[in-house]
């Protein structure tokens, strides 16, 4: 396995969402550390929030902006953090991701990877409902940083229709 290549002290690992979900995560968590001897945590959501702000401050450093929201959406849910200079000011994770809706209103289908109009209408009716949860970010205001898996593959999508080359933050 790849992290015992890399010499370190301690060696954590945790799962977020993925497992989160999951009926059978401590089955899974089971099964992992019986075929790999490898213990995972399961972290909140609101945890996950927090690591992914302070990853966001540590990569921007003084160039993040003074006022914000970190999002990330990932497969099973989307953290949200709103923080001024420096300061988180709340958290919040919602249980919505982008494979959990594709799987839940578009369902297996493997031919066309875009949503129809009827499911794309589905898709915002119940993010908006699960945005209200979140109300006080609507008028947050400031910076935006999409980050995470959903992130990347919106950048890869972006650069195969532009014919963009560049590497972006």
């Amino acid at each position: 396995m790849l992290f015992r290549s890399v010499p370190c002290d301690v060696f954590k690992a945790f799962a977020t969402a993925s497992l989160r979900s999951v009926s059978n995560a401590e089955r899974v968590i089971n099964r992992i550390y019986d075929k790999l001897g490898v213990k995972i945590s399961v972290i909140s959501g609101e945890d996950e929030a927090k690591y992914d702000y302070i990853a966001t401050e540590n990569h921007f450093g003084d160039t993040l902006a003074p006022r914000g929201v970190v999002v990330d959406m990932g497969g099973g849910s989307t953290e949200f953090v709103a923080y001024e200079k420096g300061e988180v000011r709340c958290i919040y994770s919602l249980p919505v991701g982008s494979l959990g809706l594709w799987r839940c209103f578009c369902g297996s289908r493997q031919s066309d990877p875009f949503p129809g109009t009827g499911e794309r209408d589905d898709i915002l009716k119940f993010v908006a409902a699960e945005l209200e949860k979140a109300a006080p970010l609507k008028n947050f205001g400031g910076t935006a940083y999409l980050i995470g898996g959903t992130a990347r593959a919106l950048s890869n999508i972006d650069a195969a229709l532009t014919g963009r080359t560049d590497e972006t933050d």
